[in-house]
């Protein structure tokens, strides 16, 4: 799940240029846990990964998961 990390950076850097406390809050989960997720101090959460394609419909979600495809 390293790479979901990498990926999700790549969303935060190439669609919004915000930082991680406003990519958290942009979508709807708790700052401390998305950045230890993104971070790589713990896994990448299935909740975080639905928040991200919920918020984000026109993101590929075997982009997102598997790095497969394009963004």
């Amino acid at each position: 799940m390293h790479e979901i990390t990498e990926r999700i950076k790549i969303l935060i850097e190439y669609s919004l240029a915000i930082n991680y406390r406003q990519f958290a809050a942009e979508i709807g989960v708790n700052y401390a846990t998305f950045y230890n997720q993104v971070v790589g101090k713990r896994e990448v959460s299935l909740y975080v990964i639905q928040k991200i394609l919920l918020r984000f419909p026109e993101l590929e979600e075997r982009w997102l998961i598997l790095g497969e495809g394009n963004m």
